[in-house]
């Protein structure tokens, strides 16, 4: 009976000591549980903040975008406008020339031949 009487005794001490040991890794498990939800927060900061920052690229882009292709556009106007006065200027020279070819004809019978 004795010896039943101090299993009996280890068997309620290893209980309690469980008990404690349960106890422990429940409070760990509460205190796990808090930093998960902070993580989880921050988390959430974290992607909202960087879908804010994709947005803000995308419309920069844009804005770059659109200042490049009125860029373009200007380089393209000025350059239309050298073309014009290159043809204008080609176009005054054929002018001058058939005007001297009539001249020399005129003026230097020779050549007419």
């Amino acid at each position: 009976m004795a010896e039943e009487k101090s299993q009996l005794d280890r068997i309620e001490q290893t209980l309690g000591t469980l008990t404690q040991k349960v106890g422990g890794i429940d409070t760990n498990l509460g205190a796990l549980t808090q930093q998960v939800g902070g993580l989880d927060k921050n988390l959430d900061a974290l992607a909202l903040a960087t879908a804010e920052n994709f947005e803000r690229v995308g419309n920069n882009f844009e804005r770059i975008e659109k200042k490049m292709d009125e860029g373009f556009d200007g380089v393209n106007g000025k350059i239309e406008g050298l073309h014009r006065r290159m043809d204008a200027e080609l176009e005054q020279k054929r002018v001058v020339e058939d005007r001297v070819s009539k001249i020399e004809v005129v003026v230097f019978p020779v050549l007419a031949k």
